[in-house]
């Protein structure tokens, strides 16, 4: 089959017409960046080259090719450059962009055409009276002239003293704030600080050339982020001569590492905006305030103290900054994140966060950029902040919530979402608080998770959850989402159905608190899908699955507006509403907003709104410094500083932070067990999930431990499958579904499988029974090998066709291998290691008892500083 030129409109193929043409073809090249740079010079949208795509050489100048040899060969590192681009893929040159550089043209343009008529033609001498200095023919055209300018002189005088008017009785800044206390446009304390500057005259700075002084700026910075109401007041209805928020705007930029909106990075992303504008072009804006710590230093570099309050416009503040409010983008298409502002502040005011956040907005969309979405954590600051910019979010729920604004410049919706990890942890402290909670379908409540994690405790095994005493007492990790996010997941419901359908009275009515904690975790994956290829909740949100996922966030949406607490109270109205509202504020900005993206994107990952990648950020800047506490406010402005040159801290595969080298750390204890070396208890040591039968070894076990070695036994024939060639093998360790003889011990799988698991055969499931009583019985004493295990597995089991082998076991029983034998010591041994580990986590935690974080550790370890 003859093979095309990859190239946009070449139709070139390789035949015998075009070899006698002497057109050759060459393939993409093997190395990476190499081949990727092809690639980016075809300008083909989503292209990627495979072994066999070629481009012929029409598309390369003649110096990129070796014809010594008698083969034509391209040289290293060329990149194909000649092309035949439509007119959309073609690259635009801009033109100069200058006012003056404009004029200089047009001069230039006006002066080739004058040349080029008086090149043509003899222009014969004529009178000018389109210039200034050239006087007027006759008398009376000069007097209309002077009668005109003195008209003009005269209306100028007039405009002069109706601007005098307006301003008659504000000469200094002490007359104005009297007016604005009473007119309650400011509060006592801006009025008190504004005091400072009562002799500052305001009619000066009507006077057009007129500089702007320190103090003037510093005045008018001030009100506007103190007193942005009185600002409008003054300058729109009392047309008071205050400059324009742009300029205001401008001056809060940053150059470098200073608070303010950053300067460097909103260039950079300026230019990659004008580059790849749909990459760049829309974002999500998020912000949150990162405790540092109270600490004041006096700096060399530009001799001034650093610790006190600074919104980067350069005013002197005497109060010691206790919050760093941090700005950062994140890409809705394309892997990237920028941090383009951070103020050093002390109590931010809504309305304070709220200019800041206009003046970011203003900024952005001045570069090209369009803000869609704004997240912030459910503080009653961002929400108060929230309805001033025009949400309405303490709206009545049963209502669709405006949980949009305007933008200050365009006028488009910018939605608000809160971050969806913080309404998990509120919704998991609002139910260990409030319960039990009433619903339609009965009562949710927190003991039910709490005898899930005892009867496990008992019985030494967890049924596919990762319940422990970490996530049913958590106040001392109250701030861990990981916590939040295992409690109110899906393994947790379905592990609570199954201790009821195994008959255990304590969940006899655990259904309501299940389909709660299904519902949240539904609703968690809906707002925080990550992956493109994700399946289920967690896929992305696409046309092909909208309206399934809107269908099910109206019905989460009625359900949390049903639920009362025990005092007969809604959910929504209690002390505790925003676990409620929280998540009704992003379903109705789902509702808004998906649909909008979706005409432009293929499909949208909500985890683009998410505020992880600030919380990062934050745990970044926390490690950079070697230390886990808040920095102070130099140490944060250090840290910003590198994050700036490198663009955000770069992790490594799996970290936050790549490793600088290979430095392996050494241990000062060589690796030997000492004959009085202290003996660690047992994990077994008190359990009694065993049901012993007049035997040494037990036989049978309780349900819970029953359904999860089945649900195990699945996870290790999926491991061995991986390693297994042999057909017969294979099938031997699995079955196609539950066996007929259901005795409930398949019960845990059945519910956890959505399609995609594993289900054991019974002889697999045998086997792991029987290692899991050596095991056991071994306890007080050491974990036994691997090698005794199995020893001791075969000798129960005997000669007995566990795996129901047939014939193939008298194939293999006299040849090299011994399948029958090989696949038991192979089980044993998946099922082993995953068992050590199981039992060294369950050991490490009852060592952890007692042993967490005080509370008040970073008052204990900044105490003198």
């Amino acid at each position: 089959m003859p093979e095309h030129c990859a190239a946009f409109s070449c139709s070139n193929r390789r035949t015998i017409e075009s070899r006698a043409r002497g057109i050759t073809f060459h393939k993409f090249p093997k190395d990476k960046d190499v081949r990727k740079k092809w690639e980016v010079a075809l300008r083909r949208e989503g292209f990627t080259a495979s072994v066999s795509t070629v481009l012929c050489c029409q598309h390369f100048k003649q110096g990129d090719f070796d014809r010594t040899g008698q083969i034509v060969r391209l040289r290293d590192g060329v990149i194909p450059s000649v092309f035949s681009f439509p007119v959309h893929l073609q690259r635009l040159v801009k033109g100069r962009a200058t006012s003056t550089s404009r004029r200089a043209e047009e001069s230039l343009s006006v002066a080739s055409q004058d040349s080029q008529e008086k090149a043509t033609s003899d222009p014969q001498p004529q009178h000018d009276d389109d210039h200034g200095y050239a006087l007027p023919a006759s008398p009376a055209a000069l007097k209309t002239r002077l009668n005109e300018a003195l008209a003009r002189v005269e209306s100028l005088e007039r405009e002069k003293n109706a601007m005098a008017r307006e301003n008659r009785a504000k000469s200094t800044v002490k007359s104005l704030l009297g007016e604005l206390r009473e007119k309650n446009l400011i509060n006592e304390e801006l009025k008190e600080k504004l005091e400072f500057y009562s002799d500052l005259q305001i009619d000066l700075m009507a006077k057009q050339g007129h500089e702007y002084t320190k103090d003037y700026k510093e005045f008018v910075l001030t009100l506007h982020l103190h007193g942005p109401k009185a600002y409008k007041y003054l300058r729109e209805t009392q047309h008071f001569p205050l400059p324009h928020p742009h300029t205001l705007q401008r001056w809060l930029r940053s150059v470098d590492d200073k608070p303010g909106l950053n300067k460097m990075m909103l260039d950079m992303l300026e230019r990659r905006c004008q580059g790849d504008q749909a990459k760049y072009g829309c974002v999500s804006l998020m912000l949150d305030a990162m405790s540092i710590r109270k600490h004041v230093q006096y700096n060399p570099h530009n001799q001034s103290m650093s610790g006190f309050v600074d919104m980067g416009d350069g005013i002197s503040e005497t109060d010691v900054a206790t919050e760093a409010l941090v700005f950062m983008m994140v890409g809705l298409q394309g892997h990237w994140k920028a941090p383009i502002a951070y103020f050093l502040t002390k109590s931010l005011s809504p309305e304070t966060q709220r200019v800041l956040l206009i003046h970011a907005l203003e900024e952005l969309h001045a570069r090209g950029i369009r803000v869609v979405c704004v997240t912030m954590d459910g503080h009653a600051s961002n929400v108060s902040m929230c309805n001033q910019l025009g949400c309405e979010l303490k709206g009545d729920p049963q209502e669709p919530l405006q949980t949009s604004f305007s933008h200050p410049v365009t006028g488009e919706n910018v939605f608000v979402m809160m971050d969806a990890c913080h309404m998990l942890k509120l919704a998991r402290n609002m139910l260990q608080v409030y319960s039990p909670i009433a619903t339609t379908t009965g009562h949710i409540s927190w003991r039910y998770i709490n005898h899930l994690n005892d009867v496990q405790k008992k019985d030494g095994l967890h049924a596919a959850n990762k319940i422990t005493d970490k996530h049913v007492y958590f106040e001392n990790h109250k701030m861990r989402v990981s916590l939040a996010a295992q409690t109110l997941s899906r393994s947790v419901s379905v592990a609570l159905r199954t201790m009821r359908d195994l008959g255990y009275s304590q969940f006899k009515d655990c259904e309501a608190t299940a389909e709660f904690i299904e519902i949240i975790d539904r609703l968690f994956d809906t707002m925080n899908g990550r992956n493109p290829r994700a399946k289920g909740f967690k896929a992305p949100l696409g046309a092909l699955n909208w309206m399934e996922r809107k269908a099910f966030l109206s019905r989460a949406r009625e359900y949390l507006l049903t639920l009362v607490t025990k005092d007969e109270t809604p959910l929504h109205r209690s002390k505790r509403y925003l676990s409620v509202i929280g998540f009704v504020i992003n379903i109705d900005t789902l509702m808004l907003m998906i649909p909008e993206l979706l005409k432009v994107q293929r499909y949208v990952l909500t985890y683009r709104l998410s505020q992880d990648h600030l919380e990062l950020l934050f745990n970044s800047i926390r490690a950079s410094g070697g230390w886990n506490n808040n920095p102070s406010a130099s140490q944060f402005q250090a840290i910003f500083r590198r994050l700036m040159v490198r663009c955000g801290v770069s992790p490594g595969e799996t970290g936050n932070v790549a490793a600088q080298d290979n430095t392996v750390s050494l241990s000062a204890v060589e690796m030997s067990f000492p004959e009085t070396a202290e003996e660690h208890p047992s994990p077994f040591a008190n359990i009694s999930a065993l049901v012993c039968d007049h035997s040494y070894l037990p036989t049978r076990f309780g349900g819970l431990v029953e359904n999860a070695l089945v649900y195990i036994a699945g996870f290790v024939v999926r491991k061995i499958l991986r390693k297994l060639s042999c057909d017969v093998c294979r099938s031997s360790l699995v079955r196609d579904a539950v066996p007929s003889s259901f005795d409930k011990s398949y019960h845990l799988l059945t519910l956890k499988n959505n399609g995609g698991l594993v289900i054991p055969s019974q002889g697999t499931v045998k086997v792991l029974r029987a290692a899991e009583r050596v095991i056991r019985q071994a306890s007080p004493m050491p974990v036994p090998k691997v090698l005794t295990v199995t020893h001791i597995v075969r000798e129960e089991i005997g000669t007995e066709d566990v795996f129901l082998l047939g014939e193939h076991i008298e194939e293999t029983q006299f040849g090299i291998d011994n399948h029958n034998s090989d696949l038991l010591s192979l089980v044993v041994s998946v099922f082993i290691k995953i068992r050590l580990h199981h039992i060294a986590k369950l050991t490490s935690l009852e060592l952890q008892k007692g042993s967490t974080r005080k509370k008040l550790c970073k008052t204990v370890l900044l105490q003198g500083f």
